[in-house]
């Protein structure tokens, strides 16, 4: 969706809502499929990556106050 974006400008909210609308009514049902199936996995790397950003942070703040 982000690639097919960047060709187009909106006037309106409208315009956005129906082209939208337009997009997912173009996919077809292994693009649902597919995409679905891989959401736990993408979860779960986002949990770590949170996870480890989060680490970073206490440890970067627990050695600048010692």
């Amino acid at each position: 969706m982000v690639h097919a974006l960047t060709q187009h400008h909106f006037d309106s909210y409208a315009e956005v809502e129906n082209w939208v609308s337009d997009w997912f009514a173009s996919k077809d049902e292994h693009f649902y499929w597919h995409d679905i199936h891989k959401l736990p996995e993408r979860w779960q790397n986002m949990s770590k990556a949170i996870v480890n950003t989060l680490n970073n942070f206490f440890l970067l703040k627990f050695y600048l106050s010692l």
